[in-house]
């Protein structure tokens, strides 16, 4: 794999200019920096986690408390996946799960020789707040395996145009997208973030900043997925971090409670829930931290 991602990298130089341009310099450069950046060089002194590329799982203000509550005890599997809600939900084997999440899975199971059953899907973080899709509050974990499997987008991607065709899903493509778009942390994640960053940010005789990398490292949709093989829990968290956007609407919520206009029912409740989620934190020696910007980005 190693080889697949570091010839794309090559290419991507390659498209930059000739050998001894400045820009060509520039690039190779812009390289190394996101190279550092991957083995934890550039720390954000504001972080407990400190900088450097992260293992993060997104989690809402309204599963935190139960995750607290399941981290006690030895060989703790506080964090669930989609197999483990549904076989506790009704039990036996998870029916609810579509087929199409479950073709998914068993073609990145097939790439990782992982059970889908064991699969965990995080993401890759630097400085920001995580996939704020699958919830407000992003906990970041404390080490990455180096042979953790990443892919460079979301897996489900496999399912959709243009990896899949319109129409009826073949196993057998899918697991071939999967090769094609996996990798593993410590020989491949630097060759792919550089990938990725070539490919969103405009070429220019400018170094790029730790804000522009972080930014497209966790652009929209089109993340970068990491595969963990196994659950965990509060212990195996260094930190969490919420959006200055989630929790600006909390104080407001709490300004109109005391000063009006009243808020919602709907507010108030989301409101509740995230300070019900933030004692259930501190209990577990686990601080909140608000991600005002992800660095500077010009």
């Amino acid at each position: 794999m190693a080889a697949k991602w570091k010839e794309q990298r090559t290419r991507e130089l390659q498209n930059v200019g000739k050998r001894k341009s400045e820009r060509r310099a520039m690039a190779f450069a812009n390289g190394q920096t996101i190279d550092g950046i991957v083995k934890n060089n550039g720390p954000d002194p504001g972080s407990k986690a400190g900088g450097g590329a992260r293992v993060v799982f997104n989690m809402s203000n309204e599963t935190i408390p139960k995750f607290c509550a399941d981290s006690t005890g030895p060989g703790a599997k506080a964090y669930l996946n989609t197999y483990t809600v549904a076989v506790r939900q009704i039990g036996g084997k998870p029916k609810n799960v579509s087929k199409r999440r479950q073709m998914v899975d068993e073609a990145v199971s097939k790439v990782t020789k992982m059970r889908k059953e064991d699969m965990y899907f995080g993401a890759v973080e630097i400085s920001g707040s995580g996939v704020r899709f699958y919830g407000d509050y992003c906990l970041v974990l404390k080490r990455a395996r180096e042979d953790e499997y990443v892919l460079d987008r979301n897996s489900f991607d496999i399912a959709r145009p243009p990896l899949a065709p319109n129409g009826e899903l073949d196993a057998k493509r899918m697991e071939r997208a999967v090769d094609s778009i996996s990798g593993m942390w410590k020989a491949d994640l630097g060759h792919i973030l550089v990938v990725k960053t070539f490919q969103s940010v405009p070429v220019s005789s400018r170094r790029l900043t730790l804000g522009q990398v972080s930014t497209v490292v966790l652009n929209d949709e089109d993340y970068v997925e990491v595969v963990r093989n196994g659950s965990f829990e509060a212990s195996d968290v260094d930190e969490v971090r919420t959006s200055a956007t989630e929790s600006a609407r909390q104080a407001a919520i709490g300004d109109r409670a005391s000063h009006g206009p009243t808020p919602t029912l709907a507010e108030l409740q989301w409101r509740e829930r995230r300070l019900k989620a933030e004692i259930a934190l501190q209990k577990m020696n686990l601080q909140v931290r608000v991600v005002t910007a992800p660095g500077r980005i010009r």
